[in-house]
Parts: C-alpha cells; sequence; structure tokens
C-alpha cells in the first residue's frame, strides 16, 4: 500500500503541520522585513518614544479637560476609584500589547497581530474589521483632541472678557487653524524637530508639577471623608449607571495608548523601545494623573457650586 502524502506517520493530517509552518514563515518575515533599505528611516530613540507615547495620552492633561463629567457623575468618589479601576485595566492592556510589539514590531500594529494569531480562513476579515476600528478610533481622537483644544483657548477670553460668549462659527474657525496648523507641522517639520517629543514630555511634566503644588498651597482644603467617601449623584439615573458614565473621565487618560505601536517603523530598536514606551506611558499616567486627581478633589470645597458651574 502506498502512504497517503497527506498523512503522516501517526495518522494525522499535515494540513496542521502546513498551517503551522506557514504562520511561523509570516512572523519570521515581518522580523526580517526591519532589516530590508526599504523601510522609513529609523531616526526616533527609547527616550524619544517614550516621550511621544506619553504626548499623545497626555494622561494627567486628559483628566483635567474632562474632570466635570466625572465630578457631575459621582464626585471625587468616582474621579479617584475610577483612576484605579480605569489604570489596572489598561495597564493589563499594555502589557499584552507589548508582548505582541516585542515579537511582532510592526507598524500595523493591532490589525497586523490579528493577521498572524487569527485562525487563517478569519485572518483577513478579522485584521481588515480590527484595522478599520483603529483608523476610525485615530480619526475620532484627533477631532476630539482638536476640539478639547479649541474649547481651552476660547475659554481664555471669555474668562478675562465679562461680556465675550463664544460663537459656533469661532470654535469652528480656531478648530480648522489647529487642524491646519498640526498637519502642516507634521508634514514639513516635525522630521527636523525631533527635539520637540522631550520637550514636550518634560513640559508636561513641569507643569504638572507646577499645578499641583500651587493648588495645595493656594486652596483651601475638603476633609478626607468627602474626598474618599462622598458618592454624589447628580445625573439622575441609578448609582451604578452614574458611575459606569464618569469612567469616561478616567478613561480619557489613555486615548491613543497604542500610538507608540505605530511608530515600530521609524525606532531604532522597536522590539524593545515599542514595549518600553507602552509600560512607561501606563505608569506614568496612572501615577500623575491620579496624584493629580487627589490635590484637585482636595481643593473642592464647594462641589454644588462647581457642579452648577460645570
Amino acid at each position: 500500500m502506498t502512504e497517503d502524502p497527506k498523512k503522516t506517520a501517526l495518522g494525522e493530517n499535515t494540513d496542521v503541520e502546513r498551517r503551522s509552518s506557514t504562520q511561523i514563515g509570516r512572523c519570521k518575515e515581518i522580523g526580517n522585513q526591519y532589516e530590508t533599505n526599504s523601510q522609513p528611516k529609523r531616526d526616533i530613540s527609547g527616550l524619544s518614544m517614550v516621550a511621544i507615547a506619553f504626548n499623545i495620552c497626555n494622561s494627567w492633561v486628559a483628566l483635567a479637560t474632562m474632570l466635570a463629567i466625572a465630578i457631575a457623575a459621582g464626585g471625587t468618589f468616582t474621579t479617584l476609584y475610577g483612576i484605579i479601576i480605569v489604570s489596572v485595566v489598561y495597564i493589563c492592556v499594555s502589557m499584552t500589547l507589548a508582548e505582541l510589539a516585542s515579537v511582532y514590531p510592526t507598524g500595523g500594529g493591532q490589525y497586523h497581530f490579528t493577521s498572524i494569531l487569527a485562525p487563517e480562513k478569519l485572518s483577513q476579515i478579522l485584521s481588515y474589521i480590527c484595522g478599520l476600528a483603529a483608523t476610525c478610533s485615530w480619526m475620532f481622537l484627533a477631532a476630539g483632541v482638536s476640539m478639547l483644544a479649541t474649547q481651552l483657548l476660547l475659554s481664555l477670553p471669555a474668562f478675562y472678557v465679562d461680556d465675550f460668549e463664544p460663537k459656533n462659527w469661532q470654535s469652528f474657525l480656531v478648530f480648522q487653524a489647529i487642524n491646519i496648523a498640526l498637519h502642516n507641522y507634521n508634514i514639513f517639520f516635525l522630521k527636523k524637530t525631533l527635539w520637540i517629543h522631550e520637550v514636550g514630555f518634560g513640559l508636561s511634566l513641569v507643569v504638572f508639577f507646577t499645578v499641583s503644588v500651587t493648588s495645595l498651597i493656594r486652596s483651601d482644603k475638603a476633609s478626607s471623608s468627602f474626598v474618599w467617601d462622598n458618592f454624589t449623584n447628580n445625573m439622575g439615573w441609578p448609582d451604578g449607571v452614574t458611575f459606569i458614565t464618569g469612567l469616561a473621565t478616567p478613561a480619557s487618560m489613555f486615548l491613543g495608548l497604542d500610538g507608540a505601536i505605530h511608530l515600530a517603523d521609524e525606532a531604532l530598536h522597536p522590539q524593545r523601545a515599542v514595549p518600553k514606551a507602552l509600560m512607561f506611558t501606563s505608569i506614568i499616567g496612572f501615577l500623575t494623573s491620579f496624584s493629580f486627581g487627589i490635590v484637585m478633589c482636595y481643593s473642592i470645597t464647594d462641589l454644588d457650586t462647581l457642579i452648577n458651574t460645570t
């Protein structure tokens, strides 16, 4: 009898072995492509990668801009405990992404991971869905960040000029001006000023310490029971729904966490630089955000007035 070529000596179908070999080959191809000359210039150091990843999230600034939601949806209780809960979740996410990025340091990120690791019959459709979701999320994130910057800029004249009230058309023009300015800078000047990442990282930390210390020195202090034990529901919904709604504030701390992954093609030693950037971003983000949240919560002495103002 002639042995069936599709079966091994143990009678098992070689499709499994063939598929495993194919996946191993695909994985090696992903790793080897970074040795070719067709890749973008690698000029982002490990420190720059950490700075870029942190600047994208800028966790304590995100918390500051979204603080009103958590204050209205549970008060200081939601703010502080929400930071802890969300940070634990995102640190776990960072660890997972860091492990994948160390093995597959590809700029495609999640959709490429899915293409490699998903079942072969579903890998194309799943990777497409994953890539589409990631692309849309970055579009929404870019629009949201520009809108927050617009609101912050227009709040300055509104604060200092009594009769000034920003109009919709003014917000639209400022929003588009920010988009155009950042778009042109990224295209024409960013590669010539890579030091801007470290400057932004350092400036963010300096402002964090300045605001935190100033608030501690200058503001009146709330009691610890008010800060840690007081759940204030001003949403009109059940407490559980209100608390979950308030988690939108701490969740904003890690928007764009995967940014470092998509720069793997331009990083020096991406197998090490990208995972480190992911972990440092989540850890520094938690430490700065939690510290800033504590300072802000202890600085609130009249919660009702604050809620009515926001």
